[in-house]
Parts: structure tokens; sequence; C-alpha cells
């Protein structure tokens, strides 16, 4: 996977979406070790775990942090105006006719896929018991193992959309999306980019080109999403502005963004004329 340009308190960031508990595992062990020599203190320290716990299961996302993560997605922004240069292989002076369109928000949830695919192909019986037997003899060694390996070893992190609901109640996501949109004289060009903003790494990035003439409409609205809120302590459906050029072949370009302004919708609105300005020239 690519990675994204070095931020240095990205660290923050992963630590809240992706938070390492091995530590509070740790505590637990030492707690129920010292309880065998010292009852007291093996009490006084499991009370601290479970009200260490109980913080960072309830834990939010404080105004230091949500700072962090803005100023991270305004550098991640930088980076990637740049990189979309290159990747479109065109000269900053050729990008648009009119103002080219760019929006962050949060990435579409089918941007990771992962998962195993399962083999239609008929299993030996013998294997499978013998398969199934070792397990069963070896249960509780694999199982102790299990669990000292995840005190010991750090887990790998699989990307995935995590949404939270901040203090100022503003939605902040795991994985994010830039889309910049450019018109040339013969098509819209996009470069699109999902990337983790914790782990630093991009996901998934394309440049989709589109004629004019295959553009059947641009829609603008909103959807709805769920995402946690620790402050109320539920799900929500919160709702997210997008934008989309339609095309017939379903490979049109589509963003999500947070927060709608008038500068977006202007250049919507200059998009649709430019667009059809262009399909009548070649009526």
């Amino acid at each position: 996977m690519l990675k994204m340009s070095t931020f240095n308190q990205r660290e923050t960031i992963k630590d809240y979406f992706y938070p390492d508990g091995r530590k509070m595992k740790l505590l637990l062990i030492l707690a129920i070790i010292i309880s065998f020599f010292d009852i007291n203190i093996g009490v006084f320290l499991f009370i601290v775990w479970v009200i260490l716990k109980c913080f960072f299961d309830l834990k939010l996302l404080g105004s230091t942090e949500e700072k962090i993560y803005d100023a991270c997605v305004l550098h991640d922004l930088d980076f990637l105006k740049g990189r979309a240069i290159n990747v479109m292989g065109v000269v900053e002076e050729e990008l648009s006719l009119i103002e080219p369109i760019i929006t962050t928000g949060i990435a579409s949830e089918d941007c990771v896929k992962f998962g195993v695919s399962l083999s239609a192909a008929n299993k030996s019986f013998i294997k499978e018991f013998f398969k199934n037997l070792i397990k069963t003899i070896f249960a509780i060694p694999i199982i102790i193992w299990k669990f000292l390996k995840s005190i010991f070893i750090a887990p790998t992190i699989i990307p995935e959309p995590i949404y939270y609901e901040g203090t100022d109640n503003k939605v902040r996501s795991s994985l994010r999306n830039v889309t910049i949109v450019s018109f040339t004289e013969k098509q819209v060009t996009a470069y699109c980019c999902n990337y983790d903003i914790a782990l630093g790494i991009i996901l998934e990035e394309y440049v989709r080109e589109i004629f004019y003439r295959d553009i059947d409409s641009v829609n603008y609205g909103d959807e709805s999403l769920y995402v946690w809120s620790p402050l109320k302590n539920a799900y929500y459906r919160t709702i997210l502005n997008n934008f989309r050029f339609v095309v017939s072949s379903n490979q049109g370009i589509g963003a999500r963004f947070e927060t709608t302004t008038q500068e977006i919708e202007n250049q919507i609105t200059a998009a649709k004329a430019l667009i059809s300005s262009k399909k009548e020239e070649m009526a």
C-alpha cells in the first residue's frame, strides 16, 4: 500500500481509532498475580483497571485530538493535490476550464474489501476429522498462546470505516476521501483517493475520465450515515452531502463531503452550465 506524506502527530489519531489494549491486559494480569501475595494491593490494582477500562471505552475525542485530526486532514489534502497532478498526467495550467471541484470527506465503506473466499471443493472427511481432533486436544495451549500473543505482539491492523462524533458534534472517520474534478476541453477528469488517516496509507486511488456527451446528469444532494456518539451513548443518523456525475455505464464520478458551502454549490452550478454548453456544441 502507498504511504501518505509524514504527519508528526498521526500516531495520536491512530491511538484513537485503533487503540492498543495490550497495556490494559498486562495491568489485569499484574493485579491477578499480586492478589496471590497481597489481596489488598491486588484489589486496588483491579479497581484501577476497571476505572481505566471504563474511561478508555467511553472516552471522547477531546478538543486537542480534534484539532490534530483537522490539521492532518488539511495536510493530507495539500499532499494529494500535488499527487493528483502527477497521477493525472497533465500540467497544472491545463487542469480545468473552470474552477476545479475539490472535496475532502468520509470515504465510502466499500473502498476496503477484505475477507476469506470459501472454496466450493469437497473436503476430505478423514482430513477434517483429524484436523478437528488436533484442535480439540490442543485447545487449551492454543487459547493460552493466542492470549499471550495478543499481549506481547502488536496485532496487524486492517483498515476499516470507523465513525465517531466529536465534542463539537462533527463526525470524524478513520477512512477519508479526496476527490479533485477538473474540466478540460473534451472531458471531465477526476482524481479519487480513499485513504486511512490513522495509518497514513492510501487504500485506493484512480483517475476517471468522462466525455461531456456521456454525462446524463449532475446530481447534488445528501445521504444518511449512522455514526456512534459517545456523548449520546448510541448510534444516530447524520446527513452527508454528495455529488455525482451520472453516466449510463455506472462508472460516474462522485464524492462525499461533510458540510456544504456556497463555494461548492457555485462550482457545481458552473459545472452544470459548462456541461450543457459542451453538449450543445456537439449536437
